[in-house]
């Protein structure tokens, strides 16, 4: 079996031991990112933004589970010359909050996106990420899978929506609080 071949199949194997969901996917998107690319919607959000545009996604249990078709399609998209990578959002993908109800749901999520960010990695494509926490809250929590997915992260747009500093001029963000953070091996390399 070939490296691309395991790879596969280890991530295949990772979405299953997490049972991990998927709302929608994306795989031509020009909105959630710079460039073309794969964007995945996972289900659950516990931070509840007034004025959130995908309440349909606060349910954990939204969705469907994800399949090996959708991990083929995602890899096929990767392996094209054009896209540039995925996004993941929600939902929300990453946080985990230690004292919650939600928190197997929310460990889910963030497995999800560490084997997609990995695989998408290997492709040397970039990984976006939409969370309603910020960078801040992410490492404070010192989850090491929060941690590890930031390590493959290219760009974080991290903060709740906020609607009464909702902006529609903001470039992939819908209020002012929002950034776009570039990182590089989890670390913050520029803010936008």
């Amino acid at each position: 079996m070939n490296h691309e071949n395991r790879l596969f199949e280890d991530t295949l194997l990772s979405l299953m031991e997490c049972n991990a969901r998927v709302s929608d996917i994306k795989y031509e998107d020009f909105v959630n990112g710079e460039g073309i690319r794969t964007t995945i919607w996972l289900p659950g959000c516990s931070f509840y933004c007034k004025g959130c545009f995908n309440k349909v996604n606060w349910d954990y249990e939204a969705g469907r589970p994800f399949t090996e078709i959708d991990l083929m399609n995602i890899t096929n998209t990767l392996l094209h010359t054009l896209n540039d990578g995925i996004t993941l959002l929600g939902g929300e993908p990453i946080m985990i909050h230690n004292e919650n109800q939600y928190k197997r749901y929310q460990e889910r999520n963030c497995a999800t996106a560490l084997a997609l960010a990995k695989l998408t990695k290997f492709y040397e494509k970039g990984v976006w990420i939409y969370s309603g926490a910020t960078y801040e809250e992410l490492v404070a929590t010192q989850h090491p899978l929060i941690l590890e997915v930031l390590k493959y992260t290219d760009v974080l747009i991290d903060g709740r929506f906020e609607e009464d500093k909702k902006d529609l001029g903001l470039k992939f963000r819908g209020s002012s609080n929002q950034r776009l953070l570039r990182l590089k091996n989890g670390e913050i390399v520029s803010i936008e």
